[in-house]
């Protein structure tokens, strides 16, 4: 009975250090920041508290530096009643790309780990662009739900959606690895802990 313990606290500690290494490994190549914002002329097609946009950034971006098109792997924007759905992708990533798929025109600000409002300006490859400002202040001009353009001027004043208390975070990664981890290792523990009872009484 102690060694079956012995072989399934190794195989649970070793599956564990294989999901928490398979976990970092893939997080390495990516960086991913929510932007979370009150829209004033649309309702959002998010549920209360949840991001209304996200960025990725590649894994060799550093933090608090100018951001630039090479660092840039994508950008989603959840949609409104008033704007579609859509992304932003590398220019020359999918030349066939589906509707509300774009390709970026120009990246610019800086991120970092810290929340807030930021400086973050995504041109589209066809002019349509998101903004956020510092000021707290967001908007996004693309097509509608119905996949008409906008027709006045892609600005703060003249836009799709736009709105107020815009704030980038970075998410926390997902516990669930280091539960696994931390499961394995407890197990171990335990394991370690009865072979040294069996020890002294034996």
């Amino acid at each position: 009975m102690p060694r079956l313990i012995r072989m399934l606290a190794t195989a649970g500690a070793a599956a564990a250090l294989a999901a928490a290494a398979s976990a970092t490994h893939a997080a390495v190549p990516i960086l991913s920041f929510d932007f979370y914002g009150d829209c004033l002329d649309c309702t959002v097609n998010s549920p209360p508290g949840a991001p209304i946009a996200t960025l990725m950034l590649s894994g060799t971006y550093v933090p608090g530096t100018d951001i630039s098109d090479s660092d840039f792997v994508s950008f989603s924007y959840v949609g409104s009643n008033l704007v579609a759905p859509y992304k932003v992708l590398p220019f020359d990533s999918n030349p066939d790309r589906d509707l509300n798929e774009f390709g970026l025109g120009s990246i610019m600000g800086r991120m970092d780990s810290t929340p807030g409002p930021k400086n973050i300006l995504i041109q589209f490859d066809d002019g349509l662009r998101f903004e956020s400002m510092s000021s707290g202040s967001w908007y996004t001009c693309a097509p509608s739900p119905q996949g008409a353009y906008y027709s006045g001027t892609c600005d703060y004043l003249f836009n799709s959606d736009f709105g107020r208390q815009g704030s980038w975070n970075q998410p926390v990664p997902e516990p669930a690895t280091y539960g696994l981890m931390a499961l394995g290792l407890a197990v171990l523990g335990v394991a370690s802990r009865r072979r040294r009872i069996s020890a002294a009484i034996g």
